[in-house]
């Protein structure tokens, strides 16, 4: 969730307030659950979205914490994120089921990566913060 000088700063804050989700998206049931129906606006896309935030035309958009980062910390918009997480998608990679000579690999891959601290730099290049522990 982020917001701009909205006074939002948590879930508790969003009833009656205008919210931006992407349209067919699952933040889209989650805000009707934090807000009335009438007060929530949909977006072909988060960078809309959070665009109309920062502009001030919506109080908060509820998004996945890796799109706000980056838009932020990319486009320079003028937003923060507030409050708990809402939701927690875990990220994967789809490897071909029984191919577990492949998943091995990327297993220590990424096992090696955190523990020499590439993951943790990478991580803060792009978004500004290990996401790794989000």
């Amino acid at each position: 969730m982020a917001e701009s000088n909205t006074g939002v700063a948590g879930p508790a804050d969003l009833k009656g307030r205008k919210i931006g989700v992407v349209k067919a998206s699952t933040y889209l049931a989650l805000a009707k659950t934090l807000t009335d129906e009438a007060k929530i606006t949909s977006y072909d896309s988060d960078v809309i979205a959070l665009q109309d935030l920062g502009a001030g035309r919506i109080d908060a958009v509820i998004t996945d914490k890796l799109v706000g980062l980056l838009a932020r910390n990319e486009s320079g918009l003028k937003i923060r994120a507030v409050g708990p997480v809402l939701q927690r998608d875990q990220m994967a990679i789809a490897v071909q089921k029984g191919n577990t000579e492949l998943l091995a690999s990327i297993d220590k891959a990424l096992d090696a990566m955190i523990a020499d601290g590439t993951y943790d730099k990478i991580s803060k290049r792009w978004f500004g913060e290990n996401i790794l522990g989000e």
